[in-house]
């Protein structure tokens, strides 16, 4: 279970599987199997489209309209 939480929250923030591997668990992402990668790969993408939904906020061009 904590294995699978830090690799969730790893995947959700822009720390990438350093937080994994500080915890000391290994951080083969190969093992895992193809849903997993997925869920994993989604979760990622979620991350960073929360990041850069922020930064467009703050860019004074979209506020111009």
């Amino acid at each position: 279970f904590g294995h699978a939480l830090l690799l969730s929250i790893s995947a959700l923030s822009n720390c990438g599987p350093v937080l994994v591997h500080a915890a000391g668990y290994a951080t083969d992402l190969s093992a895992l199997n193809d849903t997993a990668r997925v869920m994993i790969t989604i979760g990622m993408l979620v991350g960073r489209l929360e990041v850069f939904t922020v930064l467009m906020l703050i860019t004074p061009m979209f506020w111009e309209r």
